[in-house]
This record gives structure tokens, sequence and C-alpha cells, in this order.
């Protein structure tokens, strides 16, 4: 059969194919050739690697102390908070929601007896 020089890849341009049966390049990327480590190189790739272990493992336990600290600030600001907590601006605000259009206690509990009924009745059923 003849071997024709010109043929082209479709679609590549004008990089021509090498002639039907050429043997083909070797791919880059060394996946074509294997070949053992020396016993010294394989001790400075252990080496290397442990010295990357050892380093990650103090990122790690710096980043948990870090961690550590800053939850142990936010609890003591929010502890702090809880100690000087001000009510009154959500009393002021429950007084407002409810009890705004000037009605009393009394009144309040008479509009919304069915509610008592039920949550009482469901309460009773339970018991029984």
């Amino acid at each position: 059969s003849p071997v024709r020089e010109d043929l082209r890849a479709p679609g590549l341009g004008s990089k021509p194919r090498g002639p039907v049966g050429a043997p083909r390049a070797p791919r880059k990327g060394g996946s074509q050739v294997s070949r053992t480590m020396t016993a010294e190189e394989r001790e400075a790739k252990i080496a290397a690697m442990r010295a990357d272990g050892s380093r990650h493992e103090q990122a790690k336990d710096e980043r948990i102390h870090k961690i550590g600290q800053y939850e142990e600030a936010v609890e003591q600001v929010e502890e702090k908070l809880r100690a000087t907590k001000d009510t009154t601006f959500m009393n002021k605000v429950k007084k407002d929601t409810y009890m705004a259009d000037g009605t009393k206690l009394a009144d309040r509990l008479r509009t919304q007896r069915h509610r008592l009924e039920t949550r009482n009745s469901l309460r009773d059923d339970k018991l029984v």
C-alpha cells in the first residue's frame, strides 16, 4: 500500500500526520519511562514528605489554637453582654405590641378565651 506523507489531521491546522505505520513520538509526562529510585533518592523523598507532614501538623495546631482563642474571646464578650443586659427596650416593645391600644389584661383574656380553652382541653386530654 502506498504511504501518503501529506495526510492532515482534521481540525488541527497544517500539522501533518506521520506516514501510516510510522512509530509515534514518546508522550510527554513520563508515563513511558519507568525506573526505580536509588536508595538515596528514596530516603530524600521520605525525608521531604516527613518534613511536609510536620509542617502541616504545626500549621494545623496553630490554626486550632487561634480558633480556640477566638471562641474564648467571643464567649467572654457574650458573657459580659449577658451580665449587663438591659431589658427595658424589650419590655417596651412587648408593652407596645400587646398593650398599645389601651386594653386591660382582663379584656385580653376575654377576647382570647378560645385559645385558652383549646389549650386547656388538649392538656386535659393528655392527662387522661
